[in-house]
């Protein structure tokens, strides 16, 4: 038995504007009832997560992170969400 779609929020962190696109609408075609964060840089990301923690909202249910990107890789970004969620 399906249950209703029920929104869901999904970041996406990409320093490539057309891998964003691309990736909202493959999203958006499985599930007209997505909210995006989207952020270029893994910075604003986890600037934004501890932000949605402070307030007490809700993290996001999936989170795209691009491997290469400058100053903050998806590897060390992915490390310090954790650190930031087991806190």
């Amino acid at each position: 038995m399906w249950e209703e779609s029920k929104e869901v929020e999904v970041m996406i962190v990409d320093d490539n504007f057309f891998n964003i696109e691309v990736l909202q609408e493959i999203i958006l075609q499985g599930n007209p009832q997505v909210s995006f964060a989207v952020h270029f840089t893994g910075k604003e990301a986890l600037d934004d997560i501890i932000s949605w923690i402070y307030q007490q909202r809700k993290v996001p249910s999936l989170i795209f992170i691009d491997i290469n990107m400058p100053e903050m890789d998806g590897f060390e970004l992915e490390r310090k969400i954790r650190q930031v969620l087991s806190q």
